[in-house]
């Protein structure tokens, strides 16, 4: 049994002569994605010799990079990344051959590995894609079980592949199952063919990008009409109206890039916890004396109970816990009372369902701007850069534009030249930071060279800001 699954998943079953059609499918524009994804990781043994022979010599491998994107639960809190590649490199291997199917599955796996996955998901799941032409991959194992949903995509070809061949497939998906990976699947279509690996399944993904409700709502329902206490995850959100929408049906999660997003908002969002927030942070920039900014934090019990309380957390390790305000400010210290309100910020006042996961992409970005240009700009800088990149996303927590959301404040030059007109010392190190955030290979490579930054380091970096935004508690308050 398993010689013959090896032998189907490396397509060297013996006897079986490659068709015309699968070969056509390795030619012509095949070829170059083969190269640039076999550059990423060579398989071995994978490697047509044709394809081998022609590949270019003296090119130095692209880099690779990860796109994570962040899977929201019903209480839009981070529950879990979805992890690719590149959603347009996957869309046009769609009807590649399987070859190409089953090396993007191993760059991807590779990468995924390499970024300490453990580490970065904590407690969260992470949905992987991979290809039916995959599952005997052996990589795959080394992945953490316990947490990670393999999605099986299926397009009209592989449909056909995985019917036809179930006896093969469902006893490997059945294995991994009992080694505690969790199902999923993708491109789902109502064939009868399918049920068992309907049933398999623990997840349904579901695109809903660029698709009339009655169609999104069509393939709901037979996923509903065919199995049961399915978890749906509704795939490629653009905007908070179709969040919205897609809240309305029985979606369990909810990933897209709809958090960031800037719409046309209709009215600014203040209250006068973030007006005091702000009119702290102001008097903390013009080097107010402590008594100062403690009457200030009088005036409001929340904010003297909630710095108090973070100040005599465990995670503080106080012998003596302050017991006045004074005491609490002198311990913090102004550049760290400045970042923690800077946090407060986002938590303060009537909070809403979409502020967590925005406070969490605002803390990745501002952590990911130091880190990028902490060498560089000196260790007196680096809060500006943190401040930099967390009001990077102010606009949307205010739901108004840069230059009104920063007229209360009183911010350092370079920060604002960077938020508003997007150049001066700063800028380029949030750009950089917005295109790891967007996965934008090209903008990372250039504005890394520009910065003379090893594109390696800015990838761990990246991973670094995750780790270190997700072991956060929820919140300073």
């Amino acid at each position: 049994m398993f010689d013959r699954l090896r032998k189907l998943f490396t397509g060297k079953e013996e006897g079986v002569e490659p068709s015309a059609a699968k070969h056509s499918r390795l030619a012509g524009e095949q070829d170059a994605a083969f190269h640039q994804l076999n550059s990423l990781a060579p398989l071995s043994g994978l490697v047509p010799d044709k394809l081998e022979d022609s590949k270019p010599a003296g090119k130095e491998p692209p880099k690779s990079f990860v796109c994570r994107e962040a899977v929201l639960n019903h209480e839009q809190r981070v529950a879990g990344y979805e992890f690719r590649l590149n959603k347009s490199k996957r869309n046009r291997i769609r009807h590649s051959a399987d070859t190409i199917h089953r090396l993007y599955d191993e760059v991807l796996i590779r990468n995924v590995l390499r970024m300490n996955i453990d580490r970065l998901l904590g407690h969260r799941i992470a949905f992987i894609p991979v290809s039916m032409y995959s599952l005997g991959n052996l990589l795959i194992e080394q992945l953490p079980a316990h947490n990670t949903v393999l999605v099986l995509e299926c397009s009209e070809e592989m449909t056909a592949d995985l019917c036809k061949d179930a006896h093969i497939f469902l006893p490997r998906l059945q294995e991994l199952q009992r080694l505690g990976f969790r199902i999923g699947l993708s491109n789902y279509s109502e064939r009868a063919e399918m049920q068992p690996f309907l049933d398999l399944a623990e997840y349904v993904l579901i695109d809903v990008s660029d698709r009339p409700l009655p169609d999104i709502t069509t393939e709901v329902n037979a996923i509903s009409r065919n199995a049961f206490s399915k978890k749906l995850v509704a795939q490629d959100i653009d905007s908070l109206e179709m969040l919205q929408v897609c809240k309305k049906l029985p979606f369990a999660f909810f990933q897209g890039a709809f958090v960031t997003r800037r719409e046309k908002w209709e009215k600014p969002r203040t209250d006068t916890g973030r007006l005091k927030v702000l009119e702290i942070m102001n008097q903390v920039r013009r080097n107010a004396e402590i008594p100062e900014i403690a009457a200030l934090f009088r005036q409001d019990p929340v904010l003297s109970y909630k710095i108090l309380r973070y100040i005599n957390s465990p995670a503080g390790g106080l012998l003596n816990p302050a017991s006045t305000l004074e005491q609490a400010l002198l311990i913090l210290g102004r550049q760290q009372l400045y970042r923690w309100l800077t946090l407060l910020l986002f938590v303060s006042g009537n909070v809403e369902e979409l502020d967590a996961a925005l406070m969490e992409n605002a803390l990745v970005r501002a952590r990911l701007t130091e880190l990028l240009g902490a060498e560089k700009v000196g260790a007196s800088n680096k809060d500006d850069l943190f401040v930099t990149g967390m009001f990077s996303l102010l606009d949307v927590l205010l739901r108004t534009p840069m230059e009104q959301a920063l007229e209360n404040l009183k911010l350092p030059e370079a920060v604002t030249q960077a938020l508003i007109a997007h150049e001066g010392p700063y800028s380029p190190y949030l750009e950089l930071a917005i295109a790891c955030e967007e996965f934008d290979a090209k903008k990372i490579a250039h504005i890394s060279r520009l910065l003379d930054l090893d594109v390696d380091r800015v990838n761990i970096n990246h991973i670094e800001a995750l780790v270190w935004a997700q072991n956060l508690d929820s919140g300073p308050g």
